[in-house]
Formats: structure tokens, sequence, C-alpha cells
């Protein structure tokens, strides 16, 4: 293809390979196949192909931008550049013309070294010269002196001990001799008793040493504590940190109570009540009380000190914080919000409480508001969510699965198939709160942070109508904790019994079997559609292998003592919990002698390996079988989903049985015509228990009697030998080594 040359004729480009030329045909110039002279770039040849050349390729969008980006930030570099250019310039200048400027420089640039490793060396650690107490935390890690405060302090003061005294005297008597732990003082026990000092140790108070704020406030010393000048006091002149301890806010508030009682007068904030759905304004008075914040940093030092320490209680005014007319202003802001009580709604239905029944739910506390404190209204959330979520479950429990009960370790679980919803009550009666006392708690705290502690600035309460608030629910989870499924309605107290007896020493082993047999007993499953429960198939047999001890019990119709003596009274109280639920009791046996401490006809007695006492459950969900138990009484309670069985008792009357008999021991030791009665007798007797159970549609679902026949339990007279006892027409002697039997009332002669 023939070439036409471009005007100014073929030149050699510097550095370009022999005979390479710049043409107009197709020729395509080499990237960096050589620089033109700056005379020649001018007559450089326009670079065309054959086709007529590509258009050059577009750039989208985003290729524009960050070039635009790339720009700004180089732009920004380049300043930054210059700028720190023209700065050292200018540096260098100071310093050419003045020696002061290059030291003070230097000595800058000394201290900016020095802090930054200074940073380097400490970070993270305690500076020099910082204490807690008596531990020394200079350059230790917050791990560290955590440790060193708990080696410290933690054991002394689990064991520590205080007494608070009303005055000087008692407290110089108390801490005079130590010669014993300080509780056990005869001076301090004394002052206890006469109400002149007041004990306590750390566990009463619920103390623990505050290790986690100690180890923070020494680390903040010389940074956000002082700064740099507070690192200099504690380097050269230290700087303590009092140890301290945490309480427990309702040991604490209720010992310092008690204290304030005695030595002062305890002050009462105008306060408010609601009764009847009526709010209303009660009496209080300054007082003279201990400050708290001071009493508590005196326990810190009082339950540190090795042995114990003493102080006297200090005693302040303590002026009202709540004045009656801020109560009365927080009594009409509750008037006005329950006036026309709530609704609540859930799955499409509503019910409506009462201003009396909202009223109920009503609590206040005193909160700060800046420099004052406020009388804040609320509702008390767990109590309201129990009253909602009752009402949420008549909706809602057709809906509800039944459950099952699985024991998991020592705890209990609760199993469900998923389906259905359960109402999240303490989410909404939390709800509840905010909307109707939230808005009145903002303008109460507002006007007292004000200066105005009255309210007065805030206006009238404003008028609201009837609150409604929709139940909060979730889909019933599978499984759930026993005290989850409790909580939250899916599980409920179906019935409960409860029997005493006494804490009487003599009576130790009968406790001890009681609560032993309870704790074999508890946490047993009743399976449902028909699952039976046994006492024995439960406990096994009670024997001494078990651990149990011997106890009075009644065989044959005698008083005696042999093992597992006690156990009765839990099958008793087993039953009647039973009883009362609706459940069918398949086999249960009455003693063989009347005991007056139960209901008429309403014991239950056991005994290895014939006499048991057995019941069914007869509902769709399982049963729960638990027991509880003080040093005075035994519970029984059955959980499930309660079928609501209605139970109707019918107690027969007293029917006479067989005469008692008496009989006559004779005691050596005694004289000749003397007596007593050692047992009382009683004829035997019958009676019958009839009970009958129905839904909650009155259906009668079944009738059960329970009959209970008593033999009579013989007199025992307990004479001198020769002595004659009448027996009726009989007469009976006291003859030693024999025991004389008859019938009838007993008298002597």
């Amino acid at each position: 293809m023939a070439r036409r040359q471009a005007s100014g004729g073929p030149r050699k480009g510097r550095g370009a390979p022999a005979g390479a030329a710049h043409a107009s045909g197709g020729v395509h110039v080499a990237r960096g196949a050589g620089r033109p002279s700056k005379a020649d770039a001018y007559n450089l040849p326009t670079v065309w192909t054959k086709d007529g050349g590509r258009p050059p390729r577009e750039r989208g969008g985003a290729h524009g931008v960050l070039r635009g980006v790339a720009g700004l930030v180089g732009g920004f570099f380049l300043l930054v550049g210059k700028g720190l250019a023209a700065f050292a310039r200018a540096v260098a200048a100071l310093v050419r013309r003045s020696r002061v400027a290059a030291v003070l420089l230097a000595l800058v640039a000394l201290l900016a070294v020095a802090a930054v490793a200074d940073g380097a060396l400490n970070a993270g650690k305690v500076y020099a010269g910082v204490h807690v107490g008596e531990v020394d935390l200079s350059g230790a890690t917050e791990d560290e002196a955590r440790a060193l405060l708990e080696d410290a302090y933690a054991q002394r003061l689990a064991q520590g001990t205080v007494a608070v005294c009303a005055d000087e005297a008692t407290a110089a008597a108390a801490g005079g001799e130590a010669d014993a732990p300080l509780l056990e003082r005869p001076q301090v026990v004394q002052a206890a008793e006469e109400g002149r000092l007041w004990t306590a140790d750390a566990a009463s108070l619920e103390a623990e040493l505050d290790a986690d704020g100690l180890v923070a406030d020494a680390l903040a010393v010389g940074r956000e504590d002082g700064g740099l000048w507070a690192r200099l006091q504690a380097a050269f002149g230290g700087r303590d940190i009092p140890v301290r301890a945490r309480y427990g806010a309702g040991a604490l508030e209720a010992f310092a109570e008690k204290i304030d009682e005695a030595v002062g007068d305890p002050r009462v904030d105008f306060g408010v009540v609601v009764e009847e759905g009526v709010a209303r304004v009660t009496e209080g008075h300054a007082g003279v009380m201990l400050d708290r914040e001071a009493f508590s940093r005196a326990l810190d030092g009082a339950l540190l000190v090795p042995g114990g320490g003493v102080f006297v209680a200090d005693a302040q005014p303590a002026p009202l914080r709540i004045t009656q007319d801020a109560a009365q202003r927080t009594c009409d802001e509750v008037n006005a919000l329950i006036a026309h009580g709530a609704r609540f709604t859930v799955a499409g239905y509503a019910w409506d409480a009462a201003p009396a029944d909202v009223g109920a739910w009503v609590t206040t506390r005193i909160e700060e508001a800046g420099e004052g404190y406020a009388l804040m209204p609320a509702i008390d959330v767990p109590l309201a969510a129990g009253a909602i979520q009752a009402q949420a479950m008549k909706v809602l429990r057709d809906g509800l699965p039944n459950v099952s009960f699985v024991r998991d370790g020592d705890a209990v679980r609760v199993k469900t198939d998923g389906t259905g919803q359960m109402p999240l009550s303490e989410e909404t009666a939390a709800r509840f709160d905010e909307v109707l006392f939230g808005p009145a708690r903002a303008r109460l705290s507002a006007a007292v942070a004000a200066g105005d502690a009255e309210g007065a600035g805030t206006g009238a309460p404003s008028e609201v109508g009837q609150p409604v608030v929709e139940v909060t629910t979730q889909a019933t989870p599978t499984s759930l904790t026993f005290d989850e499924a409790l909580s939250r309605g899916l599980v409920e107290e179906i019935s409960s019994y409860t029997t005493e007896y006494s804490d009487a020493e003599s009576m130790a082993n009968r406790r001890h079997n009681i609560h032993l047999a309870a704790d074999l007993l508890s946490d047993s499953i009743v399976p449902a559609n028909g699952g039976v429960w046994s006492f024995y198939e439960t406990s096994g047999e009670c024997n001494e292998e078990a651990g149990f001890l011997g106890a009075g019990v009644i065989i044959e119709g005698e008083h005696d003592d042999a093992v597992g003596g006690g156990i009765c009274q839990v099958a008793t109280t087993v039953f009647n919990a039973v009883y009362d639920s609706g459940f069918p009791v398949l086999r249960r046996y009455n003693h063989t002698l009347r005991l007056t401490n139960y209901p008429d006809g309403r014991d239950a007695a056991v005994n290895w390996p014939d006499l048991d006492l057995r019941w069914q459950n007869d509902c769709a969900s399982d049963v729960l079988l638990r027991c509880s138990y003080t040093e005075t009484t035994l519970t029984v309670t059955l959980y499930g989903v309660d079928p609501g069985y209605v139970v109707s008792t019918q107690t027969g009357d007293w029917q006479e049985g067989e005469a008692h008999k008496t009989k006559v021991e004779c005691d050596e030791s005694m004289a000749e015509g003397a007596s007593y009665v050692e047992v009382a007798g009683v004829d035997g007797s019958s009676i019958s228990v009839f009970r009958t159970v129905r839904d909650q549609a009155g259906n009668v679902l079944h009738e059960d009697e329970f009959a209970s026949l008593y033999q009579p339990e013989a007199e025992v007279v307990v004479a001198g030998p020769g002595t004659k006892v009448v027996v009726g027409e009989e007469t009976l002697v006291a003859t030693p080594g024999q025991t004389m039997v008859s019938k009838g009332a007993a008298g002597s002669e």
C-alpha cells in the first residue's frame, strides 16, 4: 500500500532506533520508543490508522468520582507537607535567631519523647505512689491490683464484725477488753440486750470488697483524675484511696433503721397511697437519723479492723425530701391518670381494669432530680404482671399446648410442642407503667430540677382518657425452666396443703424423717392421661439404710418408737393436696388411732410394704409434686396445667366404735394406793368423708367416699404395788411384773 509522506519530511527522534520514521500511513508510534525534542514536538504528525482509528474508551461515573477523591486526598497531603515544611523553616529561623528558643524547643521535644516513653511504659498500670489503704499499687496492672487488694482485704472483710454504740461510754466499754471475739464479749452482749449497742458481721450486711471500683479509682489517678498534676503529687507525696466495701442495699437499710429508732427520730417523707381507686397524701416529718453514706464509710473501717471494730452512731438532722405540697402534686397526677382505669387487649379480646384495680398496682419512689428530690408515681410491675397474666391466660389458655416435665439433674424443665401464644406479662406491665406515668415523671423531674420542688410550675395534671395497652405475646417455647414456665403462666399451682409439727429438741428425729421423706418425694412427676403416683414407689423403703431414724409411730393401736416415725405426716400432707386438686385417689389407709391434728377423716397412713398411698393424674398434662419445709411446717404443692376441677366436701358424723381398754402397770417405786393416768383412753370411732369433683361446667366427674375406722386407744394407769384400780364393775390390782387389762373407764381406791 502506498504511503504518503507527511509534511516536514521524515525525522529521527533522539534516541530512536535507526530507520524509525514518523509516517502518515498505518504506522503507530510506539510508547516509549523515543522522546522528541521540544523543537521536534511541534512537528509530530497526527497518528492515524487505515481504518480511521477507534474512538476513545468512555470512562464511567465511578471512575470520575475516584479520580476526584484521589485528587482531593493528594491535594490535602500536599498542603500538609507544605505547611510542615513552612513550619520547619520558621522554627529553624527562630532557632538561628534565639538560643532561648532553641533551649525551649529542646525541652519540649524532650518532654514529648518522655511522655511517649512514659505512656508506653505505664499503659494500663497504676502510677507510682498510689495506695489503697495499706496496699501499694504502684506499677500494678488492673489484674495485679485486683489480686493485691483481694489478698489483703477480702478474707479480713469476710471475717469482719462491728459494734455500733449509742454513746461514747458504751463504745469505750465495748472496745476496752479484747480477750474475746467482739460479738462474744460480755460487755457487748449486755449492751446489746439493753438496746445500747447493735452488732453485725459482713455476712449479715452482705458486704463484699469493692475491688473493681477501687482498681478503677487507682488507675484513674494521673489520668482522668487530676491529670499530670495529680500524678506528680502521687509520685512525690503519695495518693491514698480509702478501702471500701459494697453492701446489700436492703441489709444495710435494715441495720441502719434499727439504730435510727433508738438514737434518732427517723425521717418520714410525705407520700401517696391509693385506696379504693383514690390517691391521698400520707403524713411526713423531718427527723434525726444516720447519714447512709457516712454510715457505710464508718462500717468500712470497722469491718476491716482485725478482731472487729467499734464506733458511735452519729445521727444527723434529716430534712424532708418530699414536702406536703410536692406529695400533693404527685397525688393529683395519680388521681388524674387512674381515673379512667385501663383497657388491655390480647388476641382480639379486651378487658377493663377499673380505677380500683389500677390503683392497687400503684406505688411511689423517691428519686433525685437536679439538686432536689421528686416523688415519682409508678406501677408495681410484678404485682400488675400477675393480674395481667391471669386475665390474658383466660383468653390464651385454650390455644396453649399440654406440658410435660423432665428432670434435668437437680432441676426440672418444662417441655411443650411449641404451639400457641404466651403472654409476656412483665413486659406488658412495664409498658403500661411508661404509658400511664412516664410523662408525669418527666414533668415532676423537670420541675424539681428547675428549682420548683413542689412542681407548681408544671401546671395542672393532664386530662387523659382510658389508656389502651396490647398484651405482648410470644410463641410458646418448646423448652423452659420450671421457674420460667411458672412465671409466664404456662404451668401453675393446682393445689397445695400444709401441715405443722413441733420444733422441740425431743422431736429432732421425727423432723429429720419428715424432711428426708419430703426430699425423696419432691419433684416427682406424674405422667398425663392416667399416670399413677405411689408413695413407696417414689420414696423406696424408709429404713435405716436410707438414712431414717427412730421416732414415734402408731403400731397396732399403740404409740411406739420405730425407724421412720413421721413419714405418715408426709403421706397425710400429700393426700390432702391431692384431695383438694380433685385427682382420683386409688389407695389410702387411715391410722389405727384417731388423730386430732388433721381434718376429720383425712389422715393417711403408710407402712412398708402393705400400706401405700396411690393417686392418678387424669388430665392431659403431666403433674409435678414438689415438697418444701421449715422447722415447723411441711407443704406439698401440685403444679401443672390446672384442669379446673371444683371440689366439694361433706363430712359425716362420728360413729361410736369399740370401747377402750384399761391397762394397769405397777411402779414399785410408788406407795400402795398411789396412781396416775399416763395415757388417757379413747374409744374407737369411725367417720366417712364424701368428696364430689365437678368440671368447670358443673358436671360431676366422680364422687368418692373416704371411710376411716379408728381403733380404741387403751388407757394406761400407773400405780403402786397392791393399789386397787376400779374399772367399771372390775377391780384390777397393781402387781409387780404384770400388766392388768380390763375394759371401761378407770378409777382407783
